[in-house]
């Protein structure tokens, strides 16, 4: 299961940073513009996500860009080369 943590941390390398100088942050979601207090990033790719979208995926622990990638993979995994 991800962890989620409130934004304290600088994201991960390669990925620009989503918080802007002025403490405006972009749901990865659905693009909603939130304070940077409002929002909940996850621990795995640090994407950001306004608290309504997250609550849709907290109970499972995987936001829905992780989610996302695992499925790839497994798809990947019942291929043959």
């Amino acid at each position: 299961m991800a962890k989620v943590k409130t934004r304290k941390s600088a994201p991960k390398k390669g990925k620009p940073d989503p918080v802007e100088e002025i403490g405006i942050v972009v749901c990865s979601s659905c693009g909603k513009e939130c304070s940077e207090e409002n929002v909940v990033y996850c621990s795995e790719c640090g994407e950001p996500y306004c608290e309504e979208c997250a609550e849709e995926w907290l109970s499972s622990g995987v936001c829905p860009d992780c989610e996302e990638s695992w499925e790839s993979e497994e798809d990947l995994d019942g291929e043959e080369f």
